[in-house]
């Protein structure tokens, strides 16, 4: 990430904020540490419950075979 100067005014718009550079990926990554549950997938998923956020993602089995999962 290239830290660029801000426009000083609202009319100058060429120089864009470093967080449009990426447009395609925008993510956020939040990082958990199980201490107190079982070492499963369903322990670690109820004692982490609250801290979650379901998503739905796509996926493609092929050409003309999509799905939407709720993960």
């Amino acid at each position: 990430l290239q830290m660029v100067e801000l426009p000083k005014t609202l009319n100058e718009t060429t120089v864009k904020p470093p967080f449009e550079k990426f447009d395609p990926y925008n993510l956020a990554v939040k990082v958990m540490f199980n201490y107190s549950a079982e070492s499963n997938a369903y322990a670690i998923w109820n004692a982490m419950y609250k801290e979650t956020l379901p998503s739905i993602a796509e996926f493609s089995f092929s050409d003309d075979d999509e799905r939407k999962f709720r993960l």
